[in-house]
């Protein structure tokens, strides 16, 4: 029998889901696992595949991939024609980031053409699933990762108040290693800081101006750490215009690296700072001490880093949870933008010393 799981997304997407995988993986031992994903190969600037993420780590035997267009009759009978050629028997999980109700309908037609007459475990149209649910008497609502475990609680049979909130470890081979260690070795990376300030919406963008005050503050505190820049190629030129000409030492690797290499650099590094996104959550993925920036576009908790070493700063305005992307014209992101930099540099010495 085969397991497909269908979960699409980003980075950060795919990253909080590899426990699930994992608690997947454990319950059919034997048995070859399928992801149905919406991406084979990074085609733009922010978006990754998922077998950048998953490779070697033995979670997810083959890929199958959805077609650009889900409208194509024609990529759709191909689509239908792979499944029952190559993965019958079958049985089939939904772990799709939160929807809409239209997105839902589209997704249950699909499901059904496809994959007719099995059941799709975790599609529902109920709203307390499709949405995080508060923490009973606490500020914090659950995390992603939960919402999904709801999602498919009967069939995997998780006993929802005792789960293993920790994150999923990647695991590297010894070619990565060696790997690393050449470029580690070719920039010097001895006693240094990952930073990561790239994001794909608007609103979670902490701006330059913070960022330049918080790496100037830090370099007073530490003058011999190197500053180690990751992300995508469209986030290159923005590091050297702002901090070329600054008298602070640092390391450039946006569009260099691989997303497994960036694993790997904010593994050796002292700690990450960056804004909640992807590289966020690998820095969860190997257990790096995290200094995370959030807006309040998502509620609190639902996708901070699963990290027991993690300083999170968090602004609760009376418009959280707006769930806006790409603009914010009636509070002028004030969610973000009243972090100060002084609060972001305390948090970070404290962490530091109580390590």
């Amino acid at each position: 029998m085969t397991i497909i799981i269908f979960r699409t997304g980003s980075l950060g997407d795919i990253s909080i889901s590899l426990k699930i995988f994992e608690e997947i993986r454990n319950k059919y031992i034997g048995h070859k696992i399928a992801l149905m994903t919406n991406v084979s190969l990074a085609s733009s600037e922010k978006e990754i595949g998922a077998n950048n993420i998953l490779l070697n780590e033995e979670l997810i035997d083959e890929y199958i991939y959805l077609p650009r267009s889900i409208l194509s009759i024609k990529d759709l009978m191909k689509l239908f024609n792979i499944i029952y050629r190559f993965y019958r028997p079958f049985k089939f999980y939904y772990l799709m980031p939160q929807r809409s109700y239209i997105q839902l309908f589209r997704d249950y037609i699909l499901l059904k053409l496809l994959f007719f007459p099995n059941k799709i475990i975790g599609h529902t149209f109920k709203i307390n699933l499709q949405s995080p649910i508060i923490q009973e008497g606490k500020y914090f609502w659950e995390h992603e990762s939960n919402r999904l475990r709801r999602l498919i609680s009967f069939d995997m049979k998780y006993d929802l108040k005792h789960v293993n909130n920790s994150p999923y470890t990647l695991n590297f081979s010894s070619v990565e290693i060696e790997e690393f260690n050449r470029i580690k070795s070719k920039y010097n990376l001895q006693s240094y800081i990952s930073i990561s300030f790239g994001s794909k919406t608007f609103i979670k963008d902490w701006e330059d101006h913070n960022w330049i005050i918080y790496i100037k503050s830090i370099n007073l505190h530490y003058p011999n750490f190197k500053f180690v820049f990751i992300g995508s190629a469209d986030e290159y030129e923005r590091v050297e215009s702002l901090f070329t000409g600054i008298s602070i030492e640092f390391v450039n690797l946006c569009g260099i690296t691989t997303i497994r290499m960036s694993a790997l650099v904010i593994k050796n590094s002292i700690y990450f700072v960056g804004h909640d996104s992807g590289p966020m959550h690998l820095a969860s993925l190997v257990n790096s001490k995290i200094v995370a920036i959030f807006s309040s576009q998502n509620k609190p908790g639902e996708w901070f880093p699963l990290s027991n070493a993690a300083s999170v700063h968090y602004n609760r305005t009376e418009c959280f949870g707006c769930y806006k992307k790409h603009e914010c014209i009636d509070h002028k992101k004030k969610c973000i933008l009243e972090i100060t930099p002084e609060e972001v540099v305390s948090s970070t010495l404290n962490l530091l010393t109580n390590a």
